[in-house]
């Protein structure tokens, strides 16, 4: 029967120990198994899951994209290892042409066993080089013009390990190793390299640093966590490799001072992951049924490398499919294992700045695999942080509005009652988005529908911390906390309670005439930048997207606007700057005149502003934004083409200076507010609002700021002068941004019949990418996902989006589940 227990996390969002890095969050593929034949590439499916021209598996590629995989190794060691035979159908260009299709960077391990530089030369030059010489000429001839411009390259694999062909003593390795890394940068300068090590914590990683170091990027880690059917060994095994982290940093500032480098030299860890060899041998295929017990201790393997984040900048989870995979295949189907869902938690949610995490909670003081972890904890205070039951990661997400925690419950048999402390945060949010990785027996997992289905998944629910800033974390699960979304639409259409995150993106950019930036929510493919040589704006209204801090919007928002639903998705929101940003940038290539608090009012400030003192350091902001924005609203029907974009920052800063009750502040409110009014009365325009929300804005304070202005309009009678995107000439276009940020070309466009220059990327069939341009880059990933819907004519939407604190955590009734931790043993084995 579970008891309660007590812990207290310290959170300090001034201790940043680094940006966590998005490549910890990659994945491998390799000629073991049903990984790549039958899993990523099936050309003979007969069931219509594979591509006609490529063979690869539609539905695998679909339920990986959702994991948002920046990086994928290939292909791992020799293949006698697993007793496997080799049909050479799936191969470098195969590979790489499944990279493009997932929307992820190849990554290639050389074969130093059997293989000789000469061959990992042509292999360089076949995938990099531009040259008229034979390998890139091959490439040529096999179809691909371009070159693949393949990054990543690792010195072998595991090249100490007996099962391995070609075996090496480390000082024989580490001679080897020295020479190819100067050939291949000879051939290539501009690839990374990665040198083999082993955990981290032995002689062979000692000895390859102190050689390498000069001549690689990074140093490669491998380790697997095994169970031995125990609950406690599995969730506490990741601990091992945390430890032997600590020691790698130390071995790798070693190897710099006695080479004397300034260079950044970081960790690999390129491959990792919950296996048991026992349960699933790797010469039978490994495919590894997971239970709950095994998604808490992946759980614990992603804490483990946020934690570490300075230095573990790489990090591939083994394998992609059906391989101690989170994905099982079958010819007519897949489920996702209880691993898959961790994983895309962390994708989606941990990403930002870590934060240093104290923990003051019970240890577990068991037996554990390798014994080291428990021996460390028992008899040295600084490891006391390895076995505590509650095991947590957290991380400042940019523009510092949000900590997101991910929280495990490590213990079987108790729930614990946690205290968040929050160091120096002014303000904390009691409303939370909950997302919980659960099930009643550690030992359910997912299968096939005609078998028993998905038993463990994520469940969502809207909760609260309590007054001390507490929340229940039921016994072994994994949780994920952040705050909710409420959107108010006026008028209010009849909409879903709720919408998922790529159909509110969709919703939110149709209403502001920015739809082709978007993947259409029925399936459909982004849309080109340029539409048959026209902009791509919606052309026939005018758009305009406020911000505001989430305690203003409640003195703002007018009363007719109410909750129409609520958005349950909003973790991947990293700041309204953000937000505000990137619909900015696409605005600029789809509108003809863009306004922002960066424009300048051409006649002025506002005679209505003159009750506000110009000269004073706390109103210049308000100031300068409502003039702006007046001066969009100022006649009676806005023309089309044009858009506008704001984070209203005054109001904060007034109330910070002044207090809400001062009467400075209440007239900025009331300002703002008809201001808005004013907006949403104008026709052929579109309004968007956007907030973080903390307590619900239904219940508004009964303050002066809701009481109306006197009857003259705020909004001035002058003439629009806004700035213009449309650039006159190319050189104009270039010059301005920088050609294109460096990854596009300007190009000739028109709209009503006048003609300028606007940023297209360029393309890269050979990769399977297109012309998007999102944010201010070609092909960078949209951050504005989670952000919601509008349709009408005039209508504004306000999203509120939870505020300061985001905690991944389990989810319960009211509770928080127990996630992350594993039991470390070493590399694979055969």
């Amino acid at each position: 029967m579970s008891s309660t227990k007590s812990a207290t996390v310290h959170i300090d969002p001034a201790r940043i120990i680094d940006e966590v890095d998005p490549r910890i969050y990659s994945g491998f593929t390799e000629h073991m198994g049903r990984c790549i034949y039958g899993g990523l590439y099936d050309p003979d499916n007969q069931h219509g899951l594979a591509e006609k021209d490529t063979g690869f598996r539609t539905d695998v590629l679909e339920v990986l994209k959702e994991l948002d995989i920046p990086l994928v190794r290939y292909p791992g060691g020799p293949e006698l290892a697993w007793l496997s035979e080799e049909s050479n159908q799936f191969g470098t260009d195969e590979f790489i042409q499944w990279c493009g299709a997932l929307g992820t960077e190849p990554y290639i391990c050389l074969n130093m066993g059997t293989g000789t530089l000469e061959d990992a030369l042509a292999w360089l030059e076949y995938c990099n080089s531009s040259a008229n010489t034979h390998y890139a000429n091959l490439r040529r001839k096999n179809g691909h013009e371009e070159p693949y411009g393949v990054k990543y390259w690792s010195l072998g694999n595991e090249v100490w390990g007996p099962w391995q062909v070609g075996q090496m003593e480390s000082h024989d390795y580490a001679k080897k190793a020295y020479q190819w890394a100067k050939a291949l940068r000879l051939l290539d300068p501009t690839i990374k390299i990665v040198s083999c090590g082993e955990t981290g914590h032995a002689d062979w990683d000692r000895v390859i640093l102190k050689k390498l170091a000069p001549v690689v990027d990074f140093h490669s880690v491998h380790a697997y966590t095994v169970s031995e059917g125990k609950h406690a060994v599995n969730v506490m095994g990741p601990a091992a490799a945390e430890k032997a982290l600590e020691i790698t940093r130390s071995l790798i500032d070693l190897a710099k001072i006695e080479n004397g480098l300034r260079k950044a030299l970081t960790v690999c860890f390129d491959e990792w992951n919950v296996w048991d060899p026992v349960r699933a041998p790797g010469e039978k295929g490994a495919e590894e049924h997971y239970d709950l017990s095994d998604a808490l201790a992946v759980a614990a393997w992603l804490n483990v490398f946020v934690r570490k984040a300075d230095i573990v900048k790489i990090a591939c989870i083994a394998q992609s499919v059906n391989v101690i995979s989170p994905i099982i295949t079958s010819p007519s189907g897949l489920f996702r294992q209880t691993t898959f869902y961790p994983l895309k938690l962390f994708s989606t949610l941990m990403r930002g700045s870590s934060l240093d995490v104290y923990v003051d909670s019970p240890s577990y003081n068991g037996a554990t695999v390798p014994p080291f972890i428990s021996d460390l904890a028992a008899h040295t205070p600084a490891s006391g942080q390895l076995t505590k039951y509650v095991d947590i990661s957290a991380v400042l997400v940019p523009g510092e509005k949000e900590i997101r925690v991910a929280a495990v419950n490590r213990s079987d048999v108790d729930d614990f009652e946690v205290h968040f402390a929050f160091g120096p945060l002014s303000e904390v949010h009691d409303t939370i988005k909950v997302y919980e990785v659960w099930s009643e027996n550690l030992g359910d997992g997912n299968d096939f529908e005609e078998k028993g289905g998905e038993k463990v998944g994520v469940v969502e629910k809207t909760s609260k911390l309590d007054e001390e800033g507490k929340y229940l974390f039921k016994k072994h699960s994994f949780q994920g906390l952040s705050q909710a979304v409420e959107v108010y639409l006026s008028p209010a259409p009849a909409t879903p309670a709720s919408l998922s995150p790529s159909s509110a993106s969709f919703a939110l950019s149709r209403h502001l005439g920015l739809e082709f930036f978007e993947s259409a929510p029925d399936g459909g493919v982004h849309g080109a930048l340029l539409h048959e040589q026209s902009f791509v704006g919606q052309g026939s209204k005018s758009a305009l997207l406020l911000s505001i801090d989430e305690e203003d919007a409640r003195d703002i928002i007018p009363s007719s606007m109410k909750v129409t639903f609520t958005l349950s998705d909003t973790p991947s929101v990293p700041s309204l700057s953000s937000l505000v940003s990137t619909y900015l940038h696409r605005a600029q290539h789809a509108y003809t005149t863009i306004y922002s608090e960066l424009s300048t009012p051409s006649q002025g400030v506002p005679s209505f502003l003159d009750i506000f003192s110009v000269s004073s350091s706390e109103t210049e902001t308000f100031i300068a934004e409502t003039s702006a924005l007046s001066e969009f609203l100022d006649v009676d029907e806005l023309s089309t083409d044009k858009f506008a974009a704001f984070e209203l920052k005054g109001l904060r800063k007034i109330a910070a200076a002044s207090g809400r009750t001062s009467e400075q502040y209440q007239t900025a409110a009331r300002t703002t507010r008809a201001i808005l009014e004013s907006a949403l009365a104008k026709r052929n325009l579109n309004v968007a609002l956007v907030t973080f929300s903390g307590s619900s804005l239904s219940e508004k304070r009964a303050q002066p700021s809701q009481q109306p202005l006197p009857p003259q309009s705020p909004v001035p009678q002058q003439p629009i002068a806004g700035v213009s995107t449309c650039f006159t000439s190319a050189d104009v276009c270039t010059n301005s941004t920088n050609s294109c940020s460096g990854r596009g070309e300007c190009m000739q466009a028109s709209k009503a019949g006048k003609t300028c220059f606007i940023c297209s990327c360029s393309q890269t069939s050979s990769k399977g990418k297109t012309q998007d341009w999102v944010g201010d880059a070609c092909e960078r990933k949209d951050i504005s996902g989670p952000f919601v819907l509008l349709a009408g004519s005039t209508i504004g939407l306000i999203l509120l989006i939870g505020g300061s604190i985001a905690l991944l955590a389990a989810i319960g009734d009211e509770k928080l589940p127990s996630t992350l931790t594993s039991s470390a043993t070493g590399p694979k084995r055969e």
